[in-house]
């Protein structure tokens, strides 16, 4: 994988983007092998400045018109069964207030007309691969059950 995948998957893909939309990361580091089959890396963790003063992150921001209608197409089932092209685009609050206490979480998704889009919820409570995402209990995440409409304000 070169290092542009490497980085649109950590953008797009549902809990990844926790590690780059951190407001206290203040450089990144790249690094990728000349082999025949290239191995990329990218370091986030040297880059954090103890100083970050924005506690909570939504992804897409409001108003992105860039937003994607799919989320990305990656090898990880995050919904049972679903690839990432069979959903709409995942969005995200992550909370990186070390204080904040999430619970309780209801989210409804609705376009323009009032007209409800079905979701799949993960909280703090009800985290999405807490194994492989230990960094997600701070997130609330909801990814529509089917691609967004172009053109749509939801």
């Amino acid at each position: 994988m070169n290092i542009s995948q490497l980085l649109n998957d950590l953008i797009y893909t549902p809990l990844e983007i926790t590690y780059l939309a951190r407001p206290n990361l203040t450089k990144i580091g790249f690094g990728q092998s000349t082999s025949s089959e290239p191995i990329s890396v990218i370091d986030i963790a040297t880059g954090l400045d103890k100083a970050g003063t924005t506690s909570v992150i939504c992804f897409p921001p409001d108003k992105y018109l860039e937003t994607p209608t799919n989320g990305v197409d990656s090898e990880r089932e995050f919904v049972l069964g679903k690839a990432g092209k069979d959903l709409g685009f995942p969005i995200s609050l992550i909370f990186y207030d070390p204080n904040a206490i999430i619970r309780e979480v209801k989210a409804t998704l609705k376009d323009s007309k009032g007209t409800e889009q079905g979701i799949h919820l993960f909280t703090p409570e009800s985290p999405g691969l807490p194994d492989e995402y230990p960094n997600n209990r701070n997130t609330i995440l909801f990814i529509p059950k089917a691609a967004l409409k172009r053109g749509t304000t939801y």
